[in-house]
């Protein structure tokens, strides 16, 4: 079954590719996408400013089967995974074995280390100031990540450095938002200018806030909110609104976060083998395979 899949996806890669190198639809493609008629203006009511006639919508022509929607992404999307700041001055810096989701954002002065993953959804801000994310990481979706400037200065710690040159040039340089290597930040988490240490679990919808320190091998339980300038001693459970201890951590609870991370590596690494080149290759893919 896995090798079949594997085969069919290969086919649907090259046919793709096709696309890009003779700029002519894979086999299957073409035919299986109906044509696109803008919407009569005569069928809308409301002024020309707001009619659909002067819009980007499009509609299925006659020809398409009524109960498919058919419209194509934009060819050229707005959205960038990776936005660099003050006209490419401050840049973020993703190593090549990590992986950012193509709905994610990371902005700015951020650094993000080996087999780390920002899924689908999540923002991490680095526009303000300086925010670096370990190793074997990964921030689940629709998080969003935020490092404030120095008592609350915004940008002026990081101006005019990118967080690529803290990293070629070895300057010193102290992250205001750092989640270390092997930690696991559930969907829908806020981390705003807090300190992970490493080897953590933050469960979902958990709000940290700035100042707060996560110690080595402790967990955060889901629907938290740690307090600002709370300080969670290493190897222990903390939870509530406000986050108060519950709890110490076991020895088998502590070896969990590294094999937990690893797990995530790997699913990340599938997840990401599964997107083909920018673009809109992926939409026409997915009609010529279903």
């Amino acid at each position: 079954m896995l090798r079949t899949s594997l085969a069919r996806a290969a086919v649907v890669r090259s046919g793709v590719m096709g696309v890009l190198r003779q700029g002519a639809p894979p086999a299957g493609v073409a035919g299986s996408l109906p044509l696109l008629t803008r919407a009569s203006p005569s069928l809308c009511s409301f002024t020309a400013s707001t009619c659909c006639g002067a819009s980007s919508l499009a509609t299925p022509s006659s020809q398409a089967s009524a109960d498919v929607v058919v419209a194509p992404p934009s060819s050229t999307p707005n959205h960038r995974s990776l936005l660099a700041l003050d006209e490419n001055t401050i840049v973020p810096f993703v190593q090549p074995n990590a992986y950012v989701a193509p709905s994610a954002s990371v902005i700015g002065s951020v650094v993000i280390n080996d087999q780390s993953a920002v899924m689908n959804g999540a923002v991490v801000r680095g526009d303000l100031a300086f925010l670096r994310i370990g190793a074997f990481t990964m921030v689940g979706d629709n998080c969003v990540l935020s490092a404030e400037g120095p008592s609350g200065e915004g940008a002026g710690s990081t101006k005019g450095l990118s967080a690529s040159d803290a990293v070629a040039t070895d300057l010193p340089m102290e992250p205001s938002l750092f989640v270390g290597d092997y930690v696991d930040v559930a969907p829908n988490c806020v981390l705003n200018g807090c300190t992970l240490e490493g080897e953590n679990a933050v469960g979902a919808n958990t709000v940290i806030e700035p100042g707060a320190i996560i110690g080595r091998q402790s967990l955060v339980e889901p629907g938290s909110v740690v307090a600002a300038g709370t300080v969670v001693p290493g190897g222990e459970a903390w939870g509530g609104v406000p986050a108060v201890k519950l709890r110490d951590l076991d020895g088998d609870e502590k070896e969990a976060f590294v094999k937990n991370s690893m797990d995530n590596v790997k699913m990340a690494a599938r997840y990401a083998s599964e997107f083909l080149p920018v673009g809109t290759v992926y939409w026409e893919a997915e009609r010529a395979s279903a």
